[in-house]
């Protein structure tokens, strides 16, 4: 799940999406914003919506992002000020037990800007679920080049001693402003824009080697590299499967039950 604390975080959301589709991963794309629905806008055909609500007859809408975690790994974008209504969801659905059944992962992926605010409300959701779920805290580069005031937070110090199995911390790096103004006005994903005759040779260099950066960054968390391997493996079993199938002419379902994260 993105967690949306600054714009940036449709800006990861679509980073996130451009790296599964560059590994070949299977995903599914959820917008739970439906204030400001900017990532179902910007894949209208494929991104589904959803809404977390405290109203008893639409509480059961969230169910969509677990039901679609048991297939294949989901990514969510949140709305701002959503958190306690998430909570209430998992509490209510005693979502931590059931997925672990089911071996789904629940990631949080918690864009900071850097100021106080955005930072205890990572705290409070860390507080909150502690191993329960893993968080990805996300410097975002782009709005804070220097975070070294974090290694004066004794809080913040004691909690990534604390968790240091569920809290990873990476550093988002910057997009060239010229290039991420161009992205956002085309609305277009780092694939296409490299494509694009609206960007110039040197625009395009900038934009790859912030792609390689960023894409870094994501799997420095580990996370990915289990999804990676999980793409492979399903691959590989699909070709041999099919094989079987051609020299028995039978049809043969094979169910496999993998780590998603969402």
């Amino acid at each position: 799940m993105v967690k949306k604390e600054v714009w940036e975080s449709l800006f990861l959301l679509r980073h996130c999406q451009s790296y599964f589709l560059n590994q070949k991963i299977a995903y599914t794309l959820i917008d739970a914003d439906q204030t400001n629905p900017d990532v179902h806008q910007l894949y209208p055909e494929g991104a589904h919506t959803t809404v977390f609500s405290d109203v008893e007859k639409k509480s059961h809408h969230a169910d969509l992002i677990f039901e679609s975690a048991l297939k294949k790994p989901v990514i969510v974008n949140l709305p701002a000020q959503v958190s306690p209504l998430v909570k209430g969801w998992i509490e209510r659905n005693n979502l931590l037990e059931i997925a672990a059944k089911h071996d789904v992962q629940i990631c949080k992926w918690f864009i900071c800007s850097g100021g106080y605010s955005s930072v205890s409300l990572f705290k409070e959701s860390l507080a909150d679920y502690q191993d329960g779920i893993i968080h990805i805290f996300v410097k975002n580069m782009g709005l804070t080049d220097d975070w070294e005031f974090l290694k004066e937070d004794l809080e913040f110090s004691n909690l990534s001693c604390k968790y240091p199995h569920t809290l990873k911390t990476i550093d988002f790096p910057l997009c060239p402003y010229k290039e991420r103004y161009s992205l956002e006005k085309f609305q277009l994903t780092l694939s296409d824009a490299l494509k694009s005759t609206e960007f110039s040779i040197l625009s395009k260099q900038r934009l790859q080697i912030f792609q390689k950066q960023s894409f870094a960054a994501m799997e420095n968390t580990g996370l990915i590299e289990k999804e990676k391997t999980s793409a492979k493996s399903k691959r590989n079993n699909s070709g041999q499967n099919n094989s079987k199938t051609a020299k028995l002419n039978t049809k043969e379902v094979q169910e496999e039950v993998a780590e998603n994260i969402f």
